[in-house]
């Protein structure tokens, strides 16, 4: 009987047959969860804007702190970053950081809330005490993606938590779709 040194031609192609089934199973959930990363991602990084505005005006309460879209005065859409802001007057504003997001594709969307003060009703608008006049309700999600959408809740005390959006909920839905 003669020894083998190599693979035989059914050898290979059965190992390829396995290789392009597995990444045929694999390929799918990859992208959902490389999709549901950025997704959650983009939420951390906007409660983390909101928890240090927040710290901010528990520990200097004499500051007027604001997160505001990037983009004004597009009262719901926050896709392209926020920016938080020190209201010295009525005409002055110091920005004290910029989160910016271009081409991301993940939307962040406001649902509810409004800040009390018209000349600055898209913003977040903190007191002393680190809290807010008026809960808020934010929907982080990829149109790709919409199972993978996020729900931001500030609460009235000025924290922030965030839940998964529930897909019988048909207002996520259409509010991720929509441009």
């Amino acid at each position: 009987m003669k020894t083998q040194n190599a693979f035989t031609l059914i050898e290979i192609i059965v190992t390829l047959a396995v290789v392009a089934i597995l990444t045929m199973v694999a390929l799918p959930n990859m992208r959902s969860m490389l999709l549901n990363n950025r997704i959650i991602s983009k939420t951390n990084d906007f409660i983390s804007a909101i928890n240090y505005v927040r710290t901010e005006a528990i520990t200097r309460p004499s500051r007027n702190l604001q997160i505001q879209p990037i983009v004004q005065p597009i009262d719901t859409d926050w896709s392209n970053g926020w920016q938080i802001v020190e209201i010295i007057s009525s005409t002055e504003q110091e920005i004290i950081k910029i989160f910016e997001y271009q081409n991301d594709q993940i939307l962040i969307k406001k649902i509810s809330g409004k800040c009390s003060s018209t000349d600055h009703e898209h913003s977040i608008c903190y007191k002393a005490r680190g809290r807010i006049q008026n809960p808020y309700k934010f929907l982080v999600c990829n149109p790709d993606y919409p199972q993978g959408a996020r729900i931001v809740t500030i609460e009235r005390v000025g924290r922030a938590s965030t839940e998964s959006c529930a897909l019988g909920e048909g207002s996520c839905l259409s509010t991720c779709s929509a441009n």
